[in-house]
């Protein structure tokens, strides 16, 4: 066989065998790594919202996520986070640009002073320019923002100092600066400040060598303070909310801006030792994942897509066993295994780009999905959603799981539903008995013996219910034995993917308690769906109306019907 320079390379360098043979949840754009990450090790980050997803996962990974900038101990979880604290290495906000980094280290050293000191906003709140979204409502004095101001760039020196990785993620070039002295700004400064001369701020588009020079300038002046630190870049691949370019689509806006950065990011990995490029914007753009990375509103990343990145990052750079992929594709492995199916969350980040998005045309106030109600208020006990909203349909009573278990069973192929004999059991339901042929409910605790419920159901579902049973897998062996050979069950359990294993309830004292049991990523092998040869499918639904997830399993006696719906969610 005739050789030539391809005849030795390794199948990573072929489309072929590189990308379009590997299973898309699989598939490993990396090839090494220049250095290793220690759990010991201080990692920073900083950069664009999808930085903090990073900072997420490395603290669930167990490793020393460096904080200089932390709240009171007197705070709340929830307050710390709503003011920002925690939510980067120093309180520091989004820093989408490579200047706004520059800027940064030479405003906390004392090399710039930049004309911009405090900007007026609704209601007279004090603006802090450069992080206008890190304080909700802003500050209440000038005196108050400078202070806090004063301290911030205490605790980012003392991050750059003592940091031994940075972990920065590229987001934009778009950036409005100031005409007199040329220094950058997060967000566009008529769209956060009331008391400014517009005509004063002009739109900067940056070009890859000035992204590269002011990185190299970065990194210099970062190792002159710290000789050691090491620094992974990555590009996110969030697309732009808006463009200030009203001669271009968003779109191409887009790809120009990830263009830049992607190919700063080789200039600079090449031109610097100890730096190194992670493909996280390849992992969720790329052509392998059919666009499954993106959440309903094409920009925001679903867990999956963050999980896919992470498994890769963690196994290059701290040498970690990857961790299973969330795939759909996956559901129907062997069922002990079926549990991994796919994941459709949105993840919450703080993005101060998000305030452009307010400029666009509101879409129509969201329906209950079972009832068409409009009308929302409190969850039990006062309860919002996540996204601040009124959870509870005044209609009819539907609440965030209810309704993301309806969008699951609406998604089904064809009239899926309309021939089945149904079961609501429990309390709850996330379902309508118009969708089906026939329809029963009664709660689970009267299921055994009861003379009005038999055997013979093709669909059976069950919201929040298995968790306050204490026989729960003798629970849903008679759910499965009620299952004709064409049924399916839907069940939603509490937060099944914030634990590695089921958790039995105890009270301090040892005794159960409710809930009896918590479930989770194992929850297939803990109902003995193998040897049932139920094909389980896992699907993270967002709530149509506030946009919180909830995850759905789908428990499939056909596995055809298993494969159809996989199919059509593709």
């Amino acid at each position: 066989m005739k050789q030539h320079p391809y005849s030795q390379l390794p199948k990573h360098c072929f489309w072929s065998r590189g990308v379009a043979d590997q299973a898309g949840e699989l598939l490993d754009p990396m090839t090494a790594a220049p250095f290793q990450i220690g759990r010991q090790d201080k990692v920073a980050t900083a950069g664009s919202c999808f930085a903090q997803h990073i900072a997420r996962h490395l603290r669930a990974a167990g490793f020393h996520f460096l904080v200089t900038e932390a709240a009171s101990p007197m705070a709340t979880e929830q307050e710390a986070s709503a003011y920002n604290y925690g939510t980067f290495s120093a309180r520091y906000g989004n820093l989408y640009t490579a200047r706004q980094l520059l800027q940064l280290y030479r405003r906390a050293y004392g090399q710039l002073v930049p004309g911009d000191t405090v900007w007026r906003g609704a209601g007279g709140a004090y603006i802090d320019p450069f992080r206008p979204a890190i304080q909700p409502g802003g500050f209440a004095s000038r005196e108050e923002l400078l202070a806090d101001r004063a301290q911030h760039l205490r605790a980012v020196r003392a991050a750059f100092e003592s940091l031994d990785v940075l972990v920065l993620t590229l987001g934009l070039t778009e950036a409005w600066e100031a005409a007199a002295d040329g220094v950058v700004f997060p967000l566009c400064p008529a769209v956060v400040a009331d008391d400014i001369d517009a005509g004063r701020y002009r739109l900067r588009n940056f070009r890859v060598a000035e992204v590269v020079d002011d990185m190299l300038a970065f990194i210099d002046l970062l190792r002159a303070v710290n000789p050691g630190a090491r620094i992974v870049l990555t590009v996110s691949p969030v697309p732009l909310a808006a463009t200030g370019h009203a001669d271009q689509h968003v779109l191409t806006a887009t790809t120009y801006s990830k263009s830049v950065l992607r190919a700063a990011c080789g200039e600079i990995s090449d031109a610097r030792p100890l730096v190194a490029y992670m493909p996280s914007y390849e992992i969720i753009t790329g052509s392998h994942a059919r666009g499954r990375y993106f959440a309903d509103d094409l920009r925001s990343v679903t867990e999956a897509g963050v999980r896919h990145v992470m498994r890769v990052f963690l196994q290059h750079f701290a040498g970690l066993a990857a961790l299973p992929p969330t795939a759909a594709a996956l559901a129907l492995a062997p069922p002990a295994a079926a549990h991994a199916g796919a994941m459709q969350e949105l993840v919450k980040a703080n993005c101060d780009e998000e305030v452009l998005l307010q400029a666009a045309p509101r879409p129509a106030a969201p329906a209950c999905n079972l009832c068409g109600g409009l009308r929302f208020g409190p969850g039990p006990a006062g309860r919002m959603a996540q996204n601040g909203d009124a959870p509870c349909c005044l209609q009819c009573g539907a609440l965030e799981r209810h309704r993301s278990l309806a969008r699951v069973l609406q998604s089904l192929p064809g009239d899926a539903l309309r021939w089945r004999r149904a079961l609501l059991a429990g309390a709850e339901q996330g379902a309508d008995r118009r969708w089906f042929a026939a329809c029963d409910q009664a709660p689970l605790e009267e299921l055994a013996g009861n003379p009005a419920i038999a055997a013979g159901y093709d669909f059976i579902s069950v919201v929040y219910g298995l968790e306050f049973v204490r026989q729960d897998r003798e629970q849903f062996d008679l759910l499965y034995r009620m299952l004709t050979p064409k049924g399916l069950m839907a069940i939603c359990f509490i937060a099944p993917d914030e634990r590695a294993a089921t958790a039995r309830g105890l009270n301090d004292e040892g005794r159960a308690q409710q809930p009896y049991q918590l479930y989770g990523a194992d929850l297939a092998e803990h109902f003995g769906c193998g040897a049932k040869d139920l094909a389980t499918v896992a699907v993270d639904s967002a709530d149509p109306c506030s946009g919180s997830a909830q995850r759905v399993h789908l428990f499939f006696r056909d596995h055809g019907e298993a494969s159809a719906y996989l199919a059509a969610c593709r």
